[in-house]
C-alpha cells in the first residue's frame, strides 16, 4: 500500500504548516454549533498531522488509520510530545464508545461510495454529534499527478457533497474554504483549494 511506504517521511514542513491552519479552522466551526465536541474519531488520521491540532480542545480522540506503519509513526510522535489523550488505532472496531464528533482530512476523495462511508461512520457519532470533512475542490486531476495508482476523486463539487450529507441524515450543514496553496508537480507549482464541511446528526 502506498501510505505504508510513505510514512516514514509522510511528514514535511509544509504540510505541518496546514495541518496547523486546519486544525484552527476545524475548532473555530465546531465552535458554530449548539455543542462542543469533546469526544473525537479522526478517519483516516495517517500520522496525526490534524489530529494533533485540535487535541488541546477536547478530551479524547480515537484516530484510526488502516496504515499500520502510519499508526506507529503516529505513536511515536506522541510519546515524543507527551501527548496522552490521543489513541492511536489500526482498526475501527476498537473504538470504545459513539463519539461527538467524526472528522476525517483528506481521506474520503480516495473512497469510491462517498455515501455509503458517511453511513458507515456516522454508527459511531452520538445524536446531535458533528461530522466533519476537510477536502479539496474539484480539479483536472493535477493535485495528485504525482501519486502512484491513485483512483480516487479529483476533489468534490461542494453542493453534491453537501447532498450527499443530507441524504445521510445530517443536518445544519456548513461549508467553509479553509486552505489554498501551491503543491508542486513536475518542478511546477499547483494551486489549490480547500474547504471543511461540517453537518449534524439528527438529535431525535
Amino acid at each position: 500500500m502506498e501510505f505504508d511506504v510513505r510514512a516514514k517521511n509522510y511528514d514535511t514542513r509544509s504540510k505541518e504548516v496546514r495541518a496547523k491552519a486546519l486544525g484552527e479552522h476545524l475548532v473555530e466551526q465546531w465552535k458554530k454549533y449548539d455543542a462542543f465536541p469533546q469526544s473525537v474519531l479522526d478517519y483516516g488520521s495517517g500520522t496525526g498531522l490534524v489530529t494533533v491540532e485540535v487535541s488541546p480542545a477536547v478530551d479524547v480522540i480515537y484516530a484510526f488509520d488502516e496504515s499500520k506503519p502510519m499508526v506507529e509513526k503516529f505513536k511515536e510522535k506522541l510519546a515524543d510530545r507527551g501527548i496522552t489523550n490521543i489513541h492511536p488505532l489500526d482498526k475501527l472496531v476498537d473504538v470504545p464508545h459513539k463519539v461527538d464528533c467524526i472528522l476525517s482530512s483528506l481521506v474520503f476523495h480516495h473512497i469510491d461510495d462517498i455515501n455509503q462511508a458517511i453511513k458507515d461512520l456516522m454508527k459511531y457519532l452520538k445524536p446531535g454529534g458533528l461530522f466533519s470533512l476537510i477536502e479539496l475542490d474539484i480539479d483536472d486531476g493535477t493535485f495528485h499527478g504525482d501519486s502512484i495508482n491513485f483512483t480516487g476523486h479529483n476533489g468534490f463539487d461542494r453542493k453534491w457533497l453537501k447532498e450527499q450529507f443530507e441524504a445521510c441524515g445530517l443536518e445544519n450543514v456548513l461549508i467553509e474554504k479553509c486552505y489554498e496553496g501551491d503543491k508542486m508537480i513536475e518542478r511546477k507549482p499547483h494551486h489549490y483549494t480547500m474547504f471543511s464541511i461540517t453537518g449534524q446528526k439528527s438529535k431525535a
